[in-house]
């Protein structure tokens, strides 16, 4: 697990653009980045060293979360920025 970890963090920091790297809200194997995620997993991710915040999305790098299907739109349009700029 901590290779893919390490992969992500590499992917998501290298400083390039036009990288983006979206999380499903039930993944809480990336540690130590800012993110969101359903309330029910708050605890989890804060315990396991992530540093939460209750927002419809977070962007941390090139990481793209989102809480739940309807902060969708929102996502979605953080998605089609970063996919552009």
């Amino acid at each position: 697990m901590m290779t893919v970890v390490a992969g992500l963090r590499e992917k998501a920091y290298q400083g390039k653009r036009g990288y983006p790297i979206t999380v499903d809200t039930s993944v809480d194997e990336v540690l130590a980045l800012t993110r969101t995620s359903v309330g029910a997993i708050k605890d989890d991710l804060v315990n396991a060293g992530m540093l939460w915040e209750d927002s419809p999305v977070v962007v941390d790098g090139n990481l793209i979360a989102s809480r739940t299907p309807a902060d969708l739109p929102v996502f979605c349009k953080t998605l089609i920025k970063a996919l552009t700029i």
